[in-house]
């Protein structure tokens, strides 16, 4: 029955659309396909499989329901749960009767069953979801305290103002979802907690909301043998993983304790009272979310070992003023320090391999952004981070511009790039295939762009928020621009501008030799582009230049490029940085 509870609570509990993997059969074994069923009131729905795996979930509940009994099988097969929302808006329902072979009750079964008081239970529940059963009179009916089922916390109800300890029971196997909704029952919205786990307890759903924001303090039998506590905060057993620092713990400092590997998703986040966290040098990991909103924190020392940042990890942390990356991060994940309004200076060490989009959106007192000289995938040129590795722009600086030219050789811009940006207008230049996503979102003052012809698609949300936009200037044809795609979400007056076009054929950017990325200049970066794709060249994958990047990069003649054509490109920059007034080709011919 465990393996049916897991399949049920996938997918965030919406049974109906739970569909479990079987296992691989051989072509005598039976399968048995169920369909929809109808008894009295109720609507079943029915999972197909082996004879082992098949079962049947409530569906639907008729609205005029009064009394409700829901049969252990249908056709020999059981009934093991019941769906999200089935008996929404059944409001004369007084009665139900679950059988024993339920395991598993989805989110908000019982969502406007406010006349249901008489329930009798499955005793073999495994899951109960988010406020199943709030809406109704059982439910109000219960006394102060926690509301079990079996060995399962499903809520605490209260009326309790202040602050006031919550003792689960010994036996206690599972923290639900639910356990941490504070909207039921309290009086007051002055109430804070301290919770002590049992050593029964087995899991907590904490991404589901088993702890409330009101939590002080948790503490943990030191038998549990899956969970442990230091001071209040929340651990797994082995204390590599920092789980839970209670929102309403007042103290205004941190450091993680030494050991700990792991800082979990939404660990810190919303906690209004810390200022200064000081991880211990054994933390390599930043899951997403974990320090989000923590709208107090000003002073962050990070793991001089820590290797990855997930997604959101630091995102409005408004007066967070300075972060030091250590040598050996590899990756930031997506908006990981978005909208710290406060970060005044960021350096990325040559460790950084990897970065998401808008890692640094919002930041809007950022003045200095440096990239060390050694990174082989990042750099600064000018005021912009690129990716150099794919030429994608990653950053910009000044959003301030009212004319944004987007340099000549980028290939790609990441999403959010320009969010919120003043300029009016834009232009993007050939070699953009695609707007990404909220690129230009909320350029309120954004009235003209101008597209290339390599440009292939734009994604939904990319002028979200784009008021003004009311010309868009193309150098193609109109029958090259009837090839482009747009999608219409949230792209209104994209689509609504007036286009102009150029009537012209696609630009290729000439690249001339030893000059691959047609910036005018030969120089290392060159070198760089010609070492990369030879190397991909040589392990069996494409090079990924254009022709005539592929020329470009073939310095020497020989109808191909290599090692040595980057080496003759570092020659002729250190030459043209001397001074030397030669071509690459004349001074190629001088010194050959």
């Amino acid at each position: 029955m465990k393996k049916l509870t897991a399949a049920l609570t996938a997918a965030g509990m919406l049974l109906t659309c739970t569909i479990p993997a079987l296992p691989a059969m051989a072509e005598e074994q039976e399968f048995v396909y169920l369909g929809t069923e109808t008894i009295g009131p109720l609507e079943f729905w029915g999972q197909s499989g082996t004879p082992e795996d098949a079962y049947y979930i409530v569906e639907t509940c008729a609205e005029d329901a009064v009394e409700v009994e829901i049969p252990a099988e249908i056709n020999g097969y059981p009934v093991v749960g019941i769906s999200a929302w089935a008996f929404d808006g059944c409001e004369e329902l007084t009665k139900v009767v679950m059988p024993d072979s339920i395991v598993s009750i989805s989110f908000d079964a019982f969502e406007n069953c406010e006349k249901l008081a008489d329930i009798t239970f499955s005793k073999n529940l495994e899951y109960v979801g988010h406020e199943a059963f709030e809406d109704t009179a059982w439910f109000e009916n219960q006394p102060d305290g926690v509301i079990y089922f079996g060995t399962l916390a499903y809520a605490y109800k209260f009326s309790e103002e202040d602050e006031f300890t919550v003792d689960l029971k010994e036996g206690t196997t599972t923290i639900l979802s639910n356990f941490g909704n504070v909207q039921f029952g309290h009086t007051s919205d002055d109430h804070f907690l301290t919770l002590n786990i049992p050593a029964s307890v087995t899991e907590i759903d904490i991404d589901g909301g088993a702890i409330s924001p009101k939590c002080m303090a948790l503490n943990v039998a030191e038998e549990n043998e899956n969970y442990a506590s230091i001071d209040g905060v929340l651990f797994n057993k082995e204390k590599t993983d920092l789980l839970v620092y209670p929102m309403e713990m007042e103290q205004s400092s941190y450091t993680i304790p030494d050991g700990v590997e792991n800082i979990a998703h939404r660990a810190f986040q919303g906690q209004g009272y810390l200022k200064e966290i000081v991880m211990s040098d054994s933390v390599e990991t930043v899951e997403s979310a974990a320090f989000m909103s923590m709208i107090n924190l000003e002073k962050l020392t990070l793991s001089k070992n820590l290797k990855r940042i997930g997604e959101n990890a630091f995102a409005e942390c408004f007066f967070l003023k300075q972060v030091e990356f250590p040598e050996g991060l590899e990756y930031i994940g997506q908006s990981a320090f978005a909208y710290c309004e406060a970060l005044k200076e960021i350096h990325i060490p040559a460790s950084v391999t990897e970065m998401d989009s808008g890692v640094f959106r919002g930041c809007s007192a950022l003045e200095s952004l440096t990239v060390a000289e050694d990174n082989p995938r990042y750099e600064m040129r000018g005021d912009m981070l690129y990716d150099k590795q794919d030429m994608i722009l990653k950053h910009c600086m000044n959003l301030d511009v009212m004319e944004m030219i987007v340099p000549e050789g980028t290939k790609d811009i990441d999403e959010h790039t320009f969010a919120g940006a003043a300029f009016t207008s834009v232009v993007i230049p050939e070699g953009v295939e695609v707007i990404r996503e909220n690129v230009f979102f909320y350029c309120k003052n954004l009235t003209t762009i101008d597209l290339p012809t390599t440009l292939t698609k734009v994604e939904e949300l990319a002028f979200d928020e784009c008021d003004a936009l009311t010309t868009i200037n193309y150098a193609g044809t109109e029958e090259m621009w009837n090839a482009v795609e747009v999608e219409n979400f949230f792209n209104d007056t994209f689509l609504a501008a007036k286009v102009n076009f150029g009537n012209q054929e696609p630009v290729i950017p000439e690249a001339s030799a030893g000059d691959v990325n047609a910036d005018n200049a030969v120089d290392a970066t060159d070198a760089a582009m010609i070492l990369v794709a030879a190397a991909a060249q040589g392990a069996g994958s494409a090079h990924g230049l254009t022709d005539a990047q592929a020329a470009a990069a073939d310095v020497d003649g020989s109808g191909s490029f290599d090692a040595t054509d980057a080496a003759l490109v570092l020659q002729y920059a250190a030459y043209a940085g001397a001074g030397g007034t030669q071509t690459i080709k004349e001074f190629l011919a001088a010194n050959q």
